[in-house]
This record gives structure tokens, sequence and C-alpha cells, in this order.
């Protein structure tokens, strides 16, 4: 009778298959579908259905013997197992180690436990033994046993010998940066040197010829074929680009040309070039004075302007040969070319 009344209650738990409630719904589900799938534009449902088609394909082999093997591998040992049936037997507790536990105190093999205040540790007194098998790592390859490791050592060694490089084209490059930046730095102080000295020599030059031929012709001897002196521009040139860089006009209170700017030799450092032939030689130490009370208005000419500092310095250097028989690098002036052909160790700073 209680199984006839058990029956009967299941019965009315389940739902009627065929009652009227039961297909609405299903008509309802089937419109959403349906309308869920109208709503849908023509690239969804073909994504919706590469998907679907790319679920219903089988997997490739290498996939299910991943698969097959992970799940083998996290799979516990039951006790249906020989091995696992015989551990059990001899003592051995699921989830513990392997091995004898060892007592909570004591150093030797002779102190044993003697109330429950020594009693051992159950399983976790083996603080290193392992509780789980060693992970399995498959190798992927054909290389041979201790193969990845040499690889991987290579590859270690061969990103420290980078790092290596790195840093070294780097000190390198800075070094050489700050080189070639004291260079220029130097090259310009001599050439100052070099220009302030060819300006009074052709100073000096023009004087004798102002003497001799008259003031026009001494003027035309102030300036060379590397800069122009004011004096000796005329007119129509004057303040004009033809006189080359560094010849910007300054302009008095009543507007007219008052002439180039003025640019004075460098002087730069500890002890400049100059300071180093005064001690050579005291005189020009006088004329030097004399030069800094009134300097005169000079600028570069365009060709010469265009060159490298170390390149106007050779040219300055050489004129001084050619013309005064002047060395700069021996900071003298030799009484002829056949003296300063044999006097003098070279016409480069590195022969000196």
């Amino acid at each position: 009778m209680s199984n006839i009344q058990d029956r009967a209650s299941d019965g009315e738990e389940e739902e009627d298959y065929m009652s009227e409630a039961f297909l609405s719904k299903l008509v309802q589900e089937s419109g959403g579908d349906k309308a869920k799938k109208d709503s849908m534009t023509y690239s969804e449902r073909r994504r919706q259905k590469e998907i679907q088609h790319l679920a219903n394909l089988p997997k490739p082999l290498h996939v299910r013997e991943k698969e097959a093997r992970d799940k083998g591998l996290e799979t516990e040992i039951g006790e249906d197992n020989r091995g696992m049936a015989m551990l059990l037997r001899m003592g051995f507790k699921k989830g513990g180690t392997l091995g004898a536990p060892k007592p909570s105190g004591g150093s030797g093999s002779e102190s044993l436990p003697s109330g429950p205040s020594q009693s051992l540790k159950p399983d976790n007194v083996q603080t290193g033994a392992l509780r789980a098998p060693i992970a399995i790592q498959m190798k992927q390859g054909r290389g041979g046993i201790g193969m990845d490791n040499s690889r991987k050592r290579q590859a270690e060694e061969e990103l420290q010998r980078k790092e290596k490089e790195e840093h070294r084209v780097f000190d390198e490059g800075y070094r050489g940066q700050k080189g070639d930046q004291y260079q220029l730095e130097k090259r310009k102080r001599q050439l100052g040197a070099a220009r302030a000295i060819c300006m009074r020599m052709d100073a000096n030059r023009a004087e004798e010829v102002t003497q001799s031929r008259g003031s026009e012709a001494g003027n035309m001897e102030r300036s060379n074929k590397f800069w122009w002196i004011a004096d000796s521009v005329p007119d129509e040139i004057l303040g004009t680009p033809m006189m080359g860089p560094g010849a910007e006009v300054d302009l008095d209170s009543t507007g007219g040309d008052h002439g180039p700017s003025r640019e004075l030799p460098v002087r730069e450092g500890p002890e400049s070039e100059m300071q180093k032939r005064v001690k050579l030689d005291p005189s020009l130490a006088v004329e030097d004075e004399e030069a800094e009370d009134k300097q005169p208005v000079w600028g570069e000419r365009p060709e010469f302007a265009s060159l490298e500092v170390s390149d106007k310095l050779d040219k300055v250097v050489q004129y001084l040969r050619d013309e005064y028989c002047y060395c700069f690098w021996c900071a003298a002036q030799y009484d002829g070319s056949e003296d300063l052909e044999g006097s003098c160790p070279g016409e480069t700073e590195d022969d000196h």
C-alpha cells in the first residue's frame, strides 16, 4: 500500500509531457531560439557553424594521447592495485610518506618514546619526503639525454656574451664621444692662438709695406685668403654676405654702419697656447697686450668658414710656415726655409 502511495506521489511530481503547459513551453523556447538566430548576422551565423563543425571533428592523435596521459597521471592509484594493496597491508596510509617515521626528539636511534608526550608524529615529521610521485616530463624532439641542459647553458652563455658586448660598445662609444669633444675644444684653442699669431705677423708686414709703398698697400696686406680685416675691405662690400660668416654690421645710435662685429681670439682652459708662447718668448707679452687694447675687426671668408676646425688649423699653420717660416708647434720663427727644414721636426703636432 505504501509503495502505491509513493509511486502516486512521484507521479504528481513528474511533469506531464502531454500537458498544454509543457507544449506551450516548448513552443516559446523554439520561438526564442528562432528569433535569436534571425537577429544574428551572416558573419555570426557562419562563425557559429565553424565552431560547431570544429567541435564535432575528432581531435588529433597527439592531443588525445596527451589528454589520456594527463588524466591517468591525475588519478591516484587505487586499492585494487597489487602494489598499493601490499603497501596498505604493511601500514602505509594514503597521503603519507614512505619510510619509517622519525622521533620528534633525541639524536640516537636507541632513544625510543616512553609516553604519550613523546609520541611520534604521524606522517608530517619527514618534511623532506615526497608525498606525491615525481612528475613525468615528456621529452620533445630527438635530442639525446642532457641535450636540453646543454642548449640551455649555451643560450645563457650567449646571452651573457651579448650583454658584455653591449656594455663594451656603450663604454667605448661614450669614451670616444668625450675624446672627440676634448679634441674639438683643443683644436679650437689652437686655432685661436694660430690665428692671433698670423694676424700679428700680417700686421707687422703691413706696417713695413706701408712705410715703403703707402698706407693703401699696407692695408691690403693685413688680409689674407683665410679672413679679411675691416680696414682692407672696400666700402661697397662692407657688411654684405660677401664678407662671410661673422660679418654682422653693428648699428650705432645714429643708425649708420659701424662695421662688422668684433671677434676676439679664443682663450680657454687653464693655460692657452698664447700663454705658453709668452713663457718661451717674453717679448710676445708686450705685443699681446697692445693687441688686446685694439683688436682688429675681422671675419672669415666663405670658403674658409665652411671648413672643419682641424682643417682650418692645418691651413693656418701651413700658411705661417710658407709665408713667415714660423712653426706653430715649435713656437719659433726661423731664419729661412732651409733653417726651418733642418731644425723643425715636422709639419704636424705628432712630429713634435
